[in-house]
């Protein structure tokens, strides 16, 4: 169906990204083990393989085409992109880093998403990236309906939970705006 001379493809001003328990006790409370899962996704894998849809991988939170720099003219997401975006032994030093800090031997991670074939997808992609890259962690994926995922996320029973924000207007602060400590 891509190759169809009808489809006509539209970009959305929007990105898909893991939203990470940070509450205190909880893995992702530490900046390295964060930082260790966002180096160890292969976010280019993730779109080509398996969304295969022309999704371009975010590496920042603030989507790709949605705005402009005013006085470089750049992409902001492409002027704001860090410069590592995956690097699996860093990653792995920094998740055995974040592990000793915290006093823990291992981590077992719980991701929520929907019950929707493609939310589980991309489940098990992070469960298999995570669990064969970084040592001693394990994925649990609880695939169930909408109101089940967000009753547990707001009660802050989870670890990871894919999440999506779709721009309302053409300016990174729509995005930014979401991030912050009171926002589920």
């Amino acid at each position: 169906m891509q190759n169809d001379k009808n489809l006509k493809h539209l970009h959305r001003a929007g990105v898909y990204y893991l939203q990470l328990n940070m509450r205190k006790n909880r893995v992702f409370s530490n900046v390295k083990m964060r930082h260790a899962l966002n180096l160890v996704l292969d976010k280019k894998q993730l779109a080509r393989k398996v969304l295969a849809d022309g999704s371009t991988p975010a590496d920042t939170f603030v989507a790709p085409t949605l705005a402009k720099d005013q006085s470089t003219g750049v992409d902001f997401a492409k002027e704001m992109k860090p410069e590592e975006t995956h690097n699996v032994a860093k990653a792995q030093k920094l998740w055995n880093e974040g592990l000793k800090e915290e006093g823990r031997k291992k981590a077992d991670l719980t991701y929520y998403t929907y019950d929707q074939t493609i939310n589980k997808n991309i489940a098990q992609f992070v469960q298999s990236q995570v669990e064969t890259k970084l040592k001693n962690a394990k994925v649990e994926i609880h695939a169930i309906p909408a109101k089940n995922v967000q009753d547990n996320v707001m009660r802050g029973n989870f670890d990871m939970y894919l999440s999506l924000w779709l721009a309302d207007y053409t300016d990174p602060m729509s995005d930014m705006d979401i991030l912050q400590s009171n926002n589920y």
